[in-house]
């Protein structure tokens, strides 16, 4: 696969996530993948099948728990210091 369709690939899914398109992330997800795509980059393509169902959800409601990772990370850090 030519780096230039590669690129269209992964520009394709960033931008179906950017507009919460589900219909569209779902078909691009399910295409079959060409030759010469990277086993990381089927990885990743595996990884959002595995969790379309809580994409789908994080597109249909505004919660999300960056507030939560936040203070995770804060008392982490804190730790480390001492």
């Amino acid at each position: 696969m030519a780096r230039r369709s590669r690129q269209s690939l992964y520009q394709s899914i960033l931008i179906a996530l950017k507009d919460k398109n589900l219909e569209q992330l779902t078909e691009i997800l399910e295409k079959p993948l060409a030759e010469g795509i990277s086993k990381e980059f089927k990885r990743s393509i595996k990884t959002l099948k595995y969790h379309l169902s809580s994409i789908e959800n994080s597109f249909l409601f505004p919660y999300n728990n960056g507030r939560i990772y936040k203070c995770q990370l804060i008392h982490v850090h804190k730790r480390s210091l001492n």
